[in-house]
């Protein structure tokens, strides 16, 4: 049931086993999932928080999060006609998913996060929208994982670097711990598409927290990590202003629309497996030795696609970031 084939923890695969073995099969297993409606799931929430031990929010989260995988492979597997179902996922190379934000809605969304800034009545207020903005470029442009965004720290973000700027992903942030990226190969460093260096470095000049040790994103008056909670609130706000009305997970979904969008510009494959970190990259290492490659030259593919992402306003190009453009760069000019 619960293969090798994704880059998922012994014990993260052996906790999926048991929500659906203990929770989900028991309730919709003599249901087909063509049947199931919103109105069975919406009881199932009900059973579970009523129960004698009722599930948190967070657990019941977590649950729905893993029917909403197995609603999508029920409608990969029907989607076997020349027409795909609603949740059926471009393979390399095709056409963007039909489920998956095309690059007008992106910028729509990253205009509306630049709308709730402006239209925000405290300051607060107009730092958390565009903090959210910034988190969602990256998870578009450079394929972060959550735990990987919420554990990106500045020194590990390089905008001024010879070669192009880049980040590397060296540590996650995961209920509440940091620890090392779950597999090797989540272990990388990732060029920088030029809207995206261009999002960072004016989310370095608004942040009160740029020391290379601060979390690059973090609460804006606090410095602590960001509460996935109120970050939804915001993607939410942002969709809706966009007029984006399909349903979309404010982490894992940004990643995919990145690297569907980047399949469909052009990158070659394997590419794509390293820089989003698949473990099963690994299966191409006999033929081609891409260990220590950012792609600086294809990442501009995706940059081309998506194109020039809001406003400006106010902010220094990054050429006068410091001496040479780098976070430390910054912090000498600043001392």
């Amino acid at each position: 049931m619960f293969p090798d084939v994704k880059d998922h923890r012994r014990t993260t695969r052996a906790d999926y086993r048991a929500m659906v073995e203990n929770h989900l099969l028991p309730y919709f297993g003599g249901m087909k999932v063509a049947a199931i409606t919103s109105g069975d799931v919406d009881a199932y929430v009900v059973v579970k928080r009523t129960a004698k031990q009722p599930l948190g929010p967070q657990t019941l989260g977590q649950h729905l999060n893993r029917l909403h995988a197995i609603f999508r492979g029920g409608t990969q597997r029907r989607a076997g006609g020349d027409e795909p179902g609603p949740g059926r996922r471009a393979s390399l190379g095709a056409e963007v998913a039909l489920d998956d934000p095309q690059p007008g809605e992106v910028a729509a969304v990253m205009r509306a996060f630049d709308s709730m800034a402006a239209d925000a009545e405290t300051e607060t207020a107009a730092a958390w929208a565009l903090t959210a903005r910034a988190m969602t470029a990256t998870m578009v442009f450079a394929w972060l994982r959550r735990g990987e965004l919420l554990g990106l720290r500045w020194r590990d973000v390089e905008l001024a670097h010879p070669n192009g700027p880049r980040l590397h992903v060296r540590q996650t942030f995961v209920r509440g711990h940091e620890s090392l990226p779950k597999t090797d190969e989540g272990s990388r460093s990732i060029a920088l598409a030029g809207p995206l260096a261009d999002e960072l470095f004016r989310h370095l000049e608004r942040t009160a927290y740029g020391a290379p040790n601060d979390l690059v994103f973090c609460h804006p008056h606090k410095g602590t990590a960001v509460g996935s909670g109120y970050f939804k609130q915001l993607v939410g706000e942002a969709l809706r202003r966009a007029g984006v009305e399909r349903p979309m997970r404010e982490f894992h979904d940004w990643r995919h629309t990145g690297i569907t969008n980047a399949a469909a510009a052009g990158m070659p494959p394997v590419e794509i497996m390293c820089m989003a970190g698949h473990a099963d990259f690994k299966t191409t290492t006999r033929y081609i030795d891409l260990a220590g490659s950012v792609f600086s030259s294809s990442v501009d593919l995706l940059g081309t696609r998506f194109g020039e992402m809001g406003t400006r306003s106010g902010s220094k190009p990054r050429s006068e970031a410091g001496e040479n453009g780098s976070v430390a760069g910054a912090e000498a000019e600043a001392a």
